[in-house]
């Protein structure tokens, strides 16, 4: 079973503050990790940190111990509702690998941790570098150990840390990305789940760049068929799949395997509301959102919060004038990361405009009696988009992924997580995203829950 531990670099940071705080001496934290469990993965996130104080540990620049009291709660509410324990310590003097002593104080904690009924099948211990690099372990309840796979720390720069340095073979068409970014940064290409949402106008574009890049895996979600009127802008699309109205997702994996560079792809054929499709993408590294749709938006942001997931969303709007001609042509880049701000306090989606998105695609009779009432503003009404515009929106939201997990900025990235262009007035606007989402921010890490996302409409039953 692959195991992947994900956290915010603000976590991170927190972390590294509490077990370093300058004596050379060890340190201790617990933290409450959210599960995202798959028949061959298991992915947990961190939600809840304690930090057990230094005056309470017997501390030494190669061990430390403490008691469990200042833990306790944490611990009770993680055996209760099934969550795992992420239990890590310092490493001052930088030692690379787990101690004998690290050995015995895991077993003892983890042998009491396993006795409670909800508690799962596995827990964890780490350690961190003055560096601020997390090495960890899984424990399991027969005893087993095992590194853990990846350690993903999602922030202003996105970071992959794996336990195995698989041999990554280039090939030769991977040379001018080699050229560019250099081994490192391909080789993590070549190891990420990249998952798309839409794939339409914007989001072929960025399927295309994601696949010449050479991601090595990618999720692609949109439950629409090719129709004559999109084939000015989903690209590689042809008018005999438009007559035989051909998944737009098919097309593109069809399209990625004519490539044959290498990139695996999978294909849901649904819709982004159903829990089974929201939980599988949760499964990805990384999420591009290319919709045009305030309710799946929504769903894709409130995603992000409960999986850790760092997320692009990318959107057009082309403004007619109603003369027959174009008013305005701009576009919005905006790079999420969970507990920052989101989509609904950047000012693009708000709660009304979300309801009467998902009223109008699922209730529709509903819709229209409370449009008529007129209980609904805003409603959505279809702009025009062509290609050329979709490409340069695409082409941001992909170099804006690039930049985050390959520094090539001048700039701070934290001042390009928002970023607004108008092609109409050729300006370029961009900042840090404002105030942070505190309703999100306190789900954030929570994995899977009954219902998904703690939302009654998006229960299986």
């Amino acid at each position: 079973m692959r195991v992947t531990i994900r956290l915010t670099e603000h976590q991170r940071q927190q972390l590294k503050n509490h077990l370093f705080p300058g004596d050379g001496l060890e340190a201790a934290a617990v933290v409450s990790c959210g599960r995202r469990r798959l028949p061959d993965h298991e992915i947990l996130t961190a939600q809840e940190i304690v930090f057990i104080p230094h005056y309470l540990c017997c501390r030494s620049p190669t061990r430390v111990t403490w008691p469990l009291d200042p833990a306790l709660p944490l611990l009770h509410r993680a055996g209760d509702h099934g969550l795992t324990v992420l239990k890590i310590h310092s490493h001052p003097k930088d030692a690379e690998e787990f101690s004998a002593w690290d050995d015995a104080a895991d077993a003892s904690v983890f042998e009491a941790l396993f006795g409670w009924s909800m508690s799962p099948v596995l827990q964890l211990s780490a350690f961190m570098l003055d560096r601020g690099v997390i090495r960890a372990r899984s424990h399991f309840r027969d005893g087993a150990r095992a590194p853990v796979d990846r350690v993903s720390v999602i922030g202003d720069s996105i970071s992959f840390t794996d336990s195995a340095d698989d041999t990554v073979e280039f090939a030769e068409h991977d040379l001018r990305n080699l050229q560019t970014f250099g081994a490192g940064t391909v080789r993590v290409l070549k190891r990420l789940e990249v998952g798309v949402v839409g794939a339409s106008g914007t989001g072929s574009w960025v399927i295309e760049m994601l696949a010449r890049l050479g991601v090595g895996r990618l999720l692609l979600i949109d439950g629409d068929h090719i129709e004559n009127k999109n084939l000015n802008r989903i690209v590689n699309s042809v008018k005999k799949d438009a007559e035989n109205q051909r998944s737009k997702v098919e097309m593109l994996r069809d399209a990625i395997a004519r490539m044959g560079l290498g990139t695996k792809v999978e294909i849901i054929a649904a819709d982004l509301r159903s829990p089974a499709v929201l939980r599988r993408l949760a499964a990805c590294d990384v999420v591009f959102g290319c919709v045009d749709s305030p309710y799946a938006r929504s769903l894709l942001t409130t995603l992000a919060s409960y999986y850790l997931l760092p997320y692009f969303d990318v959107g057009v709007r082309l403004r007619a004038d109603q003369k027959g001609g174009i008013s305005n042509v701009y576009g919005g880049v905006h790079y999420l990361l969970p507990g920052g701000s989101s989509l609904y306090t950047r000012g693009v989606i708000d709660d009304e405009l979300v309801r009467a998105d998902m009223m109008r695609r699922y209730f529709p009779d509903q819709y229209e009696q409370q449009l008529a009432e007129k209980y609904i503003k805003g409603a959505n009404v279809e702009s025009p988009a062509v290609i050329s515009v979709n490409g340069v929106m695409s082409s941001h939201a992909v170099m804006e992924f690039l930049a985050r997990i390959h520094p090539f900025r001048a700039v701070d990235l934290d001042s390009t997580r928002a970023q607004m262009i108008d092609l109409a007035t050729c300006l370029w606007s961009f900042g840090d995203g404002g105030e942070i989402d505190a309703f999100l921010a306190s789900r954030l890490g929570r994995g899977d829950r009954v219902p998904l996302l703690d939302d009654p409409t998006l229960s299986d039953a």
